[in-house]
């Protein structure tokens, strides 16, 4: 991460504390909603389908595979592709 300076390994743990604030965050919102109107409990669905789908995708596609990914399941779904 350029913006931070940091080298790899840093800007993986940023990532995946931004991810894990942004998931708690989102959780969060859909335990304030749960008594609100339906339209707002398949907006959260549909966001967690986003977020799920995005992740099958990236461990699925060669974009973001590579031997020397830092998340194990990229590096394993490499080895698979090759």
């Amino acid at each position: 991460m350029t913006e931070r300076e940091q080298l790899l390994s840093g800007a993986v743990g940023t990532c995946v504390s931004l991810l894990n604030q942004d998931i708690s965050e989102l959780l969060q919102i859909e335990k304030n909603l749960e008594q609100e109107e339906g339209w707002k409990d398949k907006f959260i669905t549909g966001l967690k389908t986003m977020i799920q789908g995005n992740a099958i995708w990236s461990s699925g596609t060669k974009r973001y595979c590579t031997p020397t990914s830092p998340f194990a399941d990229l590096r394993e779904s490499w080895a698979r592709q090759t």
